[in-house]
């Protein structure tokens, strides 16, 4: 019998296993043992006959193969990401999802909005908009409308359907409206405690990021060029200022930086979130940092959602998540450290990577722990003057 929990296990498969060229391949690279040593699926039988249906699946002619050019970027199209943006985090092998087109962007050359869309709607959820074939012209599927995210047009292969202005509407309402749905498309079923669209969610978001990173990269060159700059001499100025605004906070010992000051402190229980039962295992309680001119001017405690964790090679640990974003302010900067021990902050192995659009992350430190409540996450804000 077909059930939602056959239906995540083919979707972890389709989104981050190799195709079936590259796990046959002779010469297998550092990445692909990694995930075979992770992967119960691509382990037990290379040669098995649903790993063929799911390869075909990938590598199918409406995936995106064919080139994109001469076709012009517009709303409403259906496109998957080109295959040449697919490739390997934390030993997997994230193959490109289909996106809706939803805007053209013109602050900076190329950068469109996308949603990102599935088509096996057993999955579908609150929040998604199903399609049937006469609105999509690419068979059922659905929208995450929640999960929008910005590109480059050339970073789309062929087109696989258009959807209608209805439809883009109806996404831009639902994004605003999570627990509306659009009169005329199908009530997906209620969420429940450990449903397996859950951790399909967490998946749709890892996915996200792994592609709208790569053009983050490139479209958002201005954003290093406007990080905060502090207006304080040394860390124990700003130590001192935290103290200040959260009078019970608690350092272990005496910050030697700037990213020590924002990371280390602990904050009186009495202030910290009360996490929802059914997310308390996957949270960590972050802080939030809003900088006036270069000085505090708010230091709280925010929830921030750890989606993932992973064995990497040489003994690194790799962690994936994503922050609180709302279209009225996003972050500037995100600082990490990992505690070592009480007071011992230890920095990233190599330079973390987010998204400012959607909040989603990738963090490695070389330690052999795994224990997300070790991680700590400042989130920069800049206050912006409020208009007349």
């Amino acid at each position: 019998m077909y059930s939602r929990k056959i239906a995540l296990a083919h979707a972890r498969q389709i989104r981050r296993c190799p195709p079936s060229a590259l796990l046959k391949s002779r010469h297998h690279s550092a990445e692909l043992k990694l995930h075979l040593n992770i992967c119960p699926h691509c382990r037990e039988d290379l040669e098995t006959a649903s790993m063929e249906v799911l390869a075909n699946k990938l590598a199918g002619p409406d995936m995106g193969m064919k080139t994109a050019a001469g076709i012009e970027t517009a709303v409403g199209q259906l496109r998957y990401i080109h295959p040449e943006r697919s490739g390997w985090l934390d030993g997997y092998h994230y193959n490109p999802p289909m996106v809706v087109v939803l805007e053209i962007g013109n602050r900076i050359s190329d950068d469109i909005r996308v949603a990102q869309v599935y088509d096996d709607i057993v999955l579908a959820a609150p929040g998604d908009l199903i399609l049937d074939d006469d609105r999509s012209g690419a068979g059922d599927l659905f929208v995450e409308c929640w999960n929008t995210y910005t590109l480059k047009s050339s970073h789309l292969g062929a087109g696989v359907g258009q959807v209608g202005p209805e439809v883009i509407e109806a996404i831009h309402w639902m994004a605003e409206n999570a627990e509306e749905t659009a009169s005329w498309a199908p009530l997906p079923f209620p969420m429940t405690a450990d449903d397996p669209r859950i951790h399909f969610r967490e998946l749709e978001v890892e996915t996200a990021f792994f592609f709208s990173a790569q053009a983050a990269g490139e479209l958002m060159v201005e954003l290093e060029s406007s990080r905060l700059r502090l207006a304080y001499a040394s860390p124990a100025e700003l130590t001192r200022d935290i103290g200040e605004k959260v009078p019970d906070i608690r350092f272990p010992v005496q910050p030697n930086s700037f990213e020590e000051a924002l990371t280390m402190p602990e904050f009186p229980e009495y202030l910290l979130p009360l996490a929802a039962a059914d997310t308390m295992e996957n949270t960590i309680t972050g802080k939030r940092v809003i900088f006036k001119d270069g000085l505090l001017a708010g230091f709280d405690p925010m929830e921030i959602t750890v989606f993932s964790i992973h064995d990497l090679e040489d003994g690194k640990v790799g962690f994936s998540g994503r922050v609180p974003v709302t279209p009225d302010i996003r972050p500037v900067d995100l600082v990490f450290r990992f505690a070592a021990s009480d007071g011992i902050l230890v920095e990233p192995a190599a330079e973390p990577r987010w998204d400012p659009e959607t909040g989603a992350f990738a963090v490695v430190f070389d330690t052999a722990s795994k224990d997300r409540h070790k991680l700590r996450v400042a989130v920069l804000y800049e206050a912006v003057e409020a208009g007349p």
